[in-house]
Formats: structure tokens, sequence, C-alpha cells
């Protein structure tokens, strides 16, 4: 019955109803997968049934269910109204403590966000799950020791960043260049690498920071400045376009005014007022002969985003 259910689910079109028949015969019959399918369907039908999922889902987790455990208390917490807290935490606590890893995490952001907070116990859940190679974990424990303790943990924070940025994962490697570029001293190569890590990957923000940080050493890198930009802006990072026409315009010798030009339009026809205004002023002061008409139109339009 449950796999009938699960068929009729994932046929086009959708059977929900006769999922929903299938599913409920074997709930009935005590099987706790068809109650656990059942709570999903519910919760995700339009509009959604929350009182039927909330209540198969309970009758699963009773039987040990970890998925729905986890199920129930993402339901107490994020989608009743009020939300259920205690009930969320009590659910996520006794799925973290079978060892699943994303109710581990879950518990520590809602340990993290109480009033007040319980950092002790969110650090715990966190470590938990770091442990086991989460690197959701590995990250929110890393902010938890560099922005939350006080004094702050910057040697732990550094380590959890370096754990899951040596996994791959790319927001990782821009938050640990960020801790290495604050620390007192700073350690501009540390940075420098996993920024370069993070925006090889594709990483457009760890592309812009790249910009920033290669246009402002001494001497600068325009070179290097401007492949970063331009890999961020080709990827539609509208600030890296408003800074790569600052630095055709501004930095290079002789400037590249075509280019800049080109970059302030793209940013400005995608919303940023400051390329408005830049477009606006290249073409008033730097055009020989100014192009008045296109410094009208970018300084209106400016002008109208600021009000909206």
């Amino acid at each position: 019955m449950n796999n009938l259910g699960t068929l009729l689910v994932g046929v086009d079109p959708p059977d929900p109803d006769g999922a929903r028949h299938w599913y409920t015969q074997a709930a009935n019959a005590g099987d706790t997968k068809s109650m656990y399918n059942l709570g999903n369907l519910l919760a995700g039908t339009d509009p959604p049934d929350l009182n039927g999922a909330r209540h198969w889902y309970t009758q699963a987790a009773n039987t040990g269910n970890t998925d729905a455990m986890y199920n129930l208390g993402i339901l107490l917490s994020h989608r009743s109204d009020p939300p259920d807290v205690d009930g969320a935490r009590h659910w996520y606590t006794q799925a973290a403590n079978t060892g699943h890893t994303d109710a581990m995490v879950i518990l520590g952001n809602l340990l993290a966000g109480m009033d007040p907070p319980d950092l002790d116990g969110a650090r715990h859940q966190y470590t938990q799950a770091a442990n086991t190679g989460n690197t959701d974990a590995m990250i929110n424990l890393g902010v938890l020791l560099s922005e939350r303790l006080h004094p702050p943990d910057l040697d732990g924070a550094r380590h959890w960043y370096t754990q899951a940025a040596n996994t791959g994962h790319t927001d990782a490697m821009v938050i640990l260049g960020n801790l290495l570029a604050g620390m007192d001293p700073p350690d501009p190569d540390g940075a420098r690498h996993w920024y370069t890590q993070a925006a090889n990957a594709g990483h457009t923000g760890a592309m812009f920071i790249l910009g920033n940080r290669l246009v402002v050493m001494n001497p600068p890198d325009t070179g290097g400045a401007r492949h970063w930009y331009t890999q961020a802006a080709n990827a539609g990072n509208t600030d890296a376009m408003v800074n790569l026409g600052v630095l055709l315009s501004q930095l290079m010798d002789p400037p590249d005014l075509d280019g800049a030009r080109h970059w302030y339009t793209q940013a400005a026809n995608a919303g940023n007022t400051d390329a408005m205004a830049n477009l606006a002023i290249l073409l008033e002061t730097r055009l020989d002969p100014p192009y008045l008409d296109g410094t009208r139109h970018g300084y209106t339009q400016g002008h109208k985003k600021e009000e909206e």
C-alpha cells in the first residue's frame, strides 16, 4: 500500500487523492513509513492540512521514525501559528539523540535563537553534527564561536571554517577569508588564498572581494582586479560592474571609457543607482563631446530609484 501511494505521488500528473487513500490504509495498519509519507503529503497540499500532518508525523515519531521527528519539529517551529517552540525542541532533541545530524543543526539554531539564547546547548549540538562531517554545523559553530561568545574563540572558529572549506564549501571559504583578513594581526595571504579558492569555484562574492582587495594593494594589482571584477560582472554582480567601470575609467592608463560605459550601462539597466550616477557623470564630463541626453536620463533614473 505504501509503495502504491508513492507510485501515485510520482506519476505525471500525480494522483494525490489516490496516494492519500493508500497511505492512510497502510498507516492505519501500523506502517510507520506510510505515516511519515502521509504527513509529508498533507503538509504539502494546497492548502496544507497541518493538523493532519501533525497527527501522522506524531504517530510515526512515536514509533521511532527520526525523519518524522525532524519534520514534526519543523512543522511546530516554522509552520504552526503561533509556533510551538517547546514541542519543536522536544522532537528535534529526540531526533538528534538518535544521531540525526540535520536535527542537531536545527536544534542548535533554535537554541542559539532563543531569548535568552542557550549558547552552550547550541554549541554542543553544532559540535556533535560537525564531528560527523556536517558542513552547515561547522559554519554555524564557527559563527557562534567568533560572533556570539564573549570573548570570541577565533582559533576555534578558524578551525571549523577551515574544516568546512576543505570540503569544498565556498561560503565557508569566503567566511574564513573574512576572518583571516580581520584578525589582529591580519593574515592577508591566508585570506587571499581562500577568496581565490572560492572564486575559482564560481563564488561571485569572492570574485568581488578579490577585486576590491587587489585594487587597493600598494601598488594596486589593476590587472588582477580587472580579471575578478569581470568574472563577477559576467555572472551578474552589479556591484562588480560598477567597480569595474570605476577601474576602467579612473585607474587605467589610458582610461577605457568605452569599457566603463558598457559596464555602468549593464549595472544601470539592472537597477543599480550608483551605476546610473556614474554613467551620467562619465557621459557629461569624460566624453568629448559630452552626451547630455544620456546624462539627463541617468540622473533621472537614479532619482526615481531613490524615491521608490
